[in-house]
């Protein structure tokens, strides 16, 4: 298994764009992420499946509240998966795909408790 965000971090790579390598070689990511979507803008990744995680979780939340109030009438619903390449970039919706820029998980461990 290839790492395909190793290759997208802070540090310089001997890796060359697909373009220079004559096409026949390259990467599909299986999940979208930051460094992935810089991959694929900066050509050194071909494509990756876009499934609007945040879409999902508001669209779980409004179904729970459906369920809840026996209002539920569609059970199975989703976004459309969508293909992320070089030409379709710029479309990419990165408010429904990825954390904003300036998110930063916080974890903590409250300990003395059982």
């Amino acid at each position: 298994m290839i790492d395909h965000e190793a290759d997208e971090g802070d540090r310089q790579t001997q890796h060359q764009p697909l373009a220079d390598i004559g096409g026949k070689t390259g990467i599909i990511s299986t999940y979208m992420s930051h460094g992935v979507f810089r991959g694929i803008r900066r050509g050194r990744i071909i494509s990756a499946p876009a499934d609007a995680p945040v879409i999902q979780g508001k669209l779980g939340i409004e179904m729970a509240v459906r369920a809840l109030e026996g209002k539920l009438s569609v059970t199975h619903a989703g976004p459309a998966i969508q293909t992320v390449t070089s030409q379709t970039a710029d479309r990419f919706d990165r408010a429904a795909n990825l954390a904003p820029a300036s998110f930063l998980p916080t974890f903590s461990l409250e300990s003395g408790r059982d």
